[in-house]
């Protein structure tokens, strides 16, 4: 878009021919204003825009699926291994109980020390075996669900 603006103004005299003076003025003014109906440059950047935004569209949706795949597994992990430390919970205490039964079958007599040592083996076992499930739930729940930036 232009603007233009001229103007002009002319005094002659003349001494020859008139005694007075004659001058004229002429003022001119104009507005010129272009605008361009297409321009190709323009249309291929935004064809170019166009598809980056689907790109990047796509790359969000993939991110966002990735991260519901992360979530769920995560969560289902938490649920298996408290699932697992109930289980080694309720075997625990039930390995207690024939503990304590051996113990009292053994001071009644009507079972050997060797019974009772099994049965104490077997607790001590249990025990050992309780603690890995509560240690495990937090870090694999950690390593499930890892944010990180995707690169642009």
């Amino acid at each position: 878009m232009g603007l233009q603006v001229s103007g002009t103004r002319s005094l002659s005299d003349t001494p020859y021919t008139s005694p007075e003076k004659t001058g004229s003025t002429v003022a001119q003014a104009g507005v010129s204003a272009t605008q361009p109906l297409f321009n190709r440059a323009n249309g291929i950047s935004i064809e170019q825009a166009e598809k980056a935004l689907a790109v990047s569209r796509a790359d969000f949706e993939a991110a966002e699926q990735e991260l519901i795949v992360r979530v769920a597994q995560a969560y289902f992990d938490v649920l298996a291994a408290q699932d697992a430390l109930a289980t080694t919970r309720a075997n625990k205490t039930f390995i207690s109980e024939q503990l304590a039964s051996a113990k009292r079958n053994f001071e009644v007599g009507t079972a050997t020390i060797t019974d009772t040592r099994e049965a104490q083996a077997r607790f001590d076992l249990a025990t050992a075996q309780k603690s890995p499930p509560r240690t495990t739930c937090a870090p694999r729940a950690s390593r499930s669900i890892s944010w990180s930036a995707a690169p642009a």
